[in-house]
């Protein structure tokens, strides 16, 4: 009897570790993230970008990076979310172009976040907003492993089959010494 209770245990701890939630501290942190209202626009066309995850009430810029020209600042709720218009140079020729937002992410540190656009001429607006990745001159690091779902559940069929392999065996022990 008390070798059962021994198994019993042990097969209850290990149900128990397999299937506790592990501490997921997200990564890469959340930090900022912006969002334009159409990632298609012509030169001298006007764009409404809004943003959040910035820092409350602070600065954040607002930049055609491909082009090397700020296009405004607009000051961040006490959210640490804003929204603005603004105008795309008319001189800027077409092709692929890079928005950069960049201030002080809700955690303190300078953070920016790029959003890519297509200028073109006569350019049909898209409804869908776009918004890339915090760039913050690291690449995003893959996303590896699988869930613990999966993990938990492979997990209890082993202690099955285990638990049944081990009844078995007794079962056999048990009639060989009758």
């Amino acid at each position: 009897m008390t070798r059962r209770r021994l198994a019993v245990c042990m097969a209850a701890i290990t149900v128990l570790a397999m299937t506790a939630a592990p501490a997921a501290a997200q990564y890469p942190p959340s930090g900022p993230s912006g969002a334009v209202d159409s990632t298609t626009v012509s030169p001298g066309g006007t764009l409404t970008i809004s943003g959040s995850g910035w820092q409350a009430n602070s600065v954040v810029q607002i930049t055609l990076f491909s082009h090397g020209q700020q296009l405004t600042t607009v000051r961040a709720d006490a959210n640490g979310t804003f929204t603005t218009q603004v105008q795309i140079p008319s001189d800027v020729s077409p092709g692929q172009h890079t928005v950069r937002l960049s201030g002080t992410g809700q955690d303190g540190t300078q953070r920016s976040v790029d959003i890519r656009l297509q200028i073109q001429s006569d350019a049909p607006r898209e409804d869908a907003p776009r918004a890339d990745p915090p760039s913050d001159g690291q690449p995003p690091l893959a996303r590896t492993g699988m869930g613990s779902g999966v993990g938990a559940a492979a997990g209890i069929g082993l202690l099955v089959a285990g638990g049944g392999a081990l009844l078995v065996a007794r079962r056999r022990q048990a009639t060989q010494q009758d």
